[in-house]
């Protein structure tokens, strides 16, 4: 099994080591990168601090408008066909599981579904109260709560197109949540992270909650921005604990 993650960045280099580093070690084999303009070229920031293991291919990604992500989705999942799944995830989010081997768990989900185009996992979303004043590695946030939020792997071949960043169309193949559900009514109430989750590190720290205000949404200019004020109840939201 080949599984390979796809990327769309904007000014986000300081990050690429540590969200690297674990996806290598839960089992992703490549990682298909889109530079979005970035101010620091992303492949001169890989080469710089040697970040590449011949596993990273960045494709320098000019288009500003509106739905760029999706458009970027469409290169990765038609030109990149040689994976079994490719997940389509943000630099903020970081694959998660009880085994924490991926190839593990889409072999024990489809011992138990059968055979899956596509799987979508919900976000865990993290933060911190009181809320960080500066960065911190990922294992620090432990507190989160469930969202209604989901981003998907799926086989390639059978992507008929994106319906969004979130969610595919699929030309062939079931296309499930992890406890075999279909997928195609993401809601609150079916919020499901048993047995493997996206931890979405929304609210890192009130300075990089700045510098994603300015960053902007690469995919939708039009969508609701965020805001300053969202912060700091997202914080006081957060309702469970991971075990440390």
């Amino acid at each position: 099994m080949k599984i390979a993650l796809c990327l769309i960045i904007k000014d986000e280099n300081p990050y690429l080591q540590e969200w690297l580093e674990h996806h290598r070690k839960i089992g992703i084999d490549n990682f298909i990168i889109y530079d979005n303009n970035s101010q620091e070229p992303v492949q001169q920031y890989i080469d710089k601090h040697s970040l590449s293991q011949d596993d990273i291919v960045v494709h320098l990604w000019e288009n500003e408008q509106t739905y760029s992500q999706v458009l970027a989705y469409k290169h990765c999942y038609t030109n990149y066909t040689d994976f079994d799944y490719i997940g389509f995830i943000d630099m903020d989010e970081f694959y998660y599981s009880v085994t924490m081997n991926i190839k593990t768990d889409f072999q024990n989900f489809t011992n138990k579904y059968g055979y899956f185009g596509g799987i979508v996992l919900y976000w865990r979303s993290y933060g911190n109260d009181p809320y960080f004043t500066e960065r911190q590695p990922i294992e620090k946030y432990i507190q989160w709560k469930e969202e209604i939020g989901v981003k998907t792997f799926a086989n390639p071949k059978l992507i008929k197109t994106f319906l969004h960043p979130h969610h595919v169309v699929l030309t062939d193949g079931i296309y499930i949540d992890e406890v075999g559900k279909d997928s195609w009514v993401p809601g609150k109430e079916r919020h499901t992270s048993r047995y493997a989750w996206l931890k979405h590190t929304w609210a890192r720290s009130l300075p990089e909650w700045k510098d994603k205000i300015k960053r902007g949404d690469v995919n939708n200019k039009q969508a609701s921005p965020k805001t300053i004020e969202a912060f700091y109840p997202f914080n006081k939201e957060l309702k469970f604990t991971d075990i440390p």
